[in-house]
């Protein structure tokens, strides 16, 4: 599965032609429900909050923060992530947790923005990620605010 995802990174950032609609010093929120599903037990459940900036047209870098619930239990990550916007609208990006408990973790993923609701500034992301470590697969959806 990692070689996998990893050759589909390679591929779209290597065949990208169009750079990103986004301005160097834009700024992103963008709050995300996620399913997380492991390679073994039941699935989970997280809401995360993102904040970052576009470093160039086509570079986002910022902070995250993660909650995750399941069977009465919780925790809280914190991490630092990077997107590479290859077109308009389509991104793939890396990042790490640092979890309240264990070792930290890297994670891979790619999405796509789509105008939401006809706004110029509010867009719906539906996305996928992959932890590296504990080969977890996330499928989520988020609404991101651009200013």
């Amino acid at each position: 599965m990692k070689k996998v995802l990893n050759i589909f990174i390679i591929c779209a950032i290597a065949s990208s032609v169009a750079f990103g609609q986004f301005s160097k010093g834009t700024k992103a929120i963008d709050g995300e429900f996620a399913i997380l599903k492991p390679s073994e037990g039941d699935a989970l459940t997280a809401l995360s909050l993102q904040y970052g900036q576009f470093f160039t047209d086509d570079i986002l870098v910022g902070l995250q923060l993660s909650y995750t619930g399941y069977d009465g239990e919780s925790a809280t990550d914190f991490g630092l992530f990077g997107d590479y916007f290859f077109n308009d609208s389509m991104y793939v990006g890396a990042g790490m947790l640092f979890p309240e408990v264990g070792d930290s973790e890297v994670f891979v993923g790619f999405g796509m923005l789509s105008p939401f609701m006809e706004s110029e500034n509010v867009f719906l992301n539906p996305g996928l990620q992959y932890y590296t470590d504990s080969e977890i697969i996330a499928a989520g959806v988020s609404l991101v605010l651009l200013f």
